[in-house]
């Protein structure tokens, strides 16, 4: 019960589907909207948006829009605050290394997390394409739906990203925390209805042994 549909052009769609209890496997839909403006001013270090002033932007960012079996929620993208990491998850994005994924991780007033693939082939091609060096951390502080790569050192982002909950003063201060951008407000309430009870339970590295087939056997 999967399909893709993909090209390279202005818009990118990549579909995939699977059931899991309330979508901690996720039914979604991933599009990259092309800004109908210039490409942005690059902001100077003395002027980093804030999440209020991006928010006013909205409209003429890149928007990665997921559709999941309980609805949709857009990400809108920030290359400000981080050029290299958005750089990364448009390429994820495109090349539809989010295909056939689940929500790994959902911890309630925390954060939701995704992004390891759910075949051991597109697992093993991004390994071997490495991880990312880290973005200069824009000093914001995190709030709900802010998004950014999952990591544990100095150049550790590769495929994992999350979102906050809530507001969070712990969030963002790692070297590899540097927001990509904002699940937009009216799209946040998707992550509210998502099915939290597993908690931290899967092993990442039992996902990266044996995929999916590892979540649908263990996490029914």
């Amino acid at each position: 019960n999967s399909n893709s549909n993909c090209n390279t052009t202005n818009t990118t769609n990549t579909h995939f589907s699977h059931t899991m209890r309330a979508a901690l496997f996720c039914i979604a839909a991933l599009l990259v909207l092309a800004r109908t403006n210039a490409e942005a001013e690059t902001e100077t270090e003395s002027t980093i948006l804030t999440l209020e002033e991006a928010k006013k932007t909205a409209n003429d960012r890149f928007t990665v829009r997921c559709s999941t079996t309980q609805g949709n929620f857009d990400i809108k993208l920030v290359p400000e605050w981080a050029p290299i990491g958005v750089e990364r998850l448009m390429q994820l994005v495109q090349t539809g290394a989010y295909d056939d994924i689940a929500f790994f991780r959902a911890i309630r007033g925390f954060l939701v997390q995704f992004g390891l693939a759910g075949t051991i082939e597109t697992q093993l091609r991004w390994w071997h394409i490495g991880n990312i060096p880290d973005d200069p951390l824009p000093g914001l502080q995190f709030k709900r739906g802010m998004v950014a790569f999952a990591g544990y050192g100095k150049k550790s982002r590769g495929v994992q990203i999350w979102a906050a909950l809530e507001d969070s003063d712990f969030l963002g201060s790692n070297p590899w925390e540097a927001p990509l951008g904002w699940v937009t407000d009216e799209t946040m309430a998707t992550f509210d209805k998502l099915y939290m009870e597993y908690d931290e339970a899967p092993e990442q590295s039992d996902i990266r042994r044996e995929g999916n087939e590892y979540l649908r056997r263990e996490f029914p």
